[in-house]
């Protein structure tokens, strides 16, 4: 299996949080911080989802820079301390690698 690894930040803006991955293009938002990671990280696994069904993510993660590895470093979601970015990795199907 092949796994893509991508970053996710978190901004406070009002009375919510957006989240984005800036490699994806994918965003989203929530009323803390951990729920607006927990729906960006839900958004890019659609994403990516949609995406391998249409045929189109090699297309789009070659088009998009996005590196494919063979094996991930870790299966969690990791941030520094005090940090508003995060790091994910996502298994892609066989037809995406």
């Amino acid at each position: 299996m092949r796994y893509i690894l991508v970053s996710f930040s978190v901004q406070k803006e009002g009375d919510q949080f957006v989240s984005t991955c800036p490699e994806l293009g994918t965003a989203s938002c929530g009323s803390t911080q951990d729920e607006a990671l927990r729906n960006v990280v839900d958004a890019t696994q659609l994403y990516l989802d949609t995406l391998e069904e249409l045929g189109e993510c090699s297309k789009v993660l070659r088009e998009r820079g996005v590196s494919v590895h063979a094996k991930p470093a870790s299966g969690e979601m990791v941030s520094a301390p005090q940090a508003r970015v995060y790091a994910g990795v996502f298994p892609l199907q066989s037809a995406c690698a």
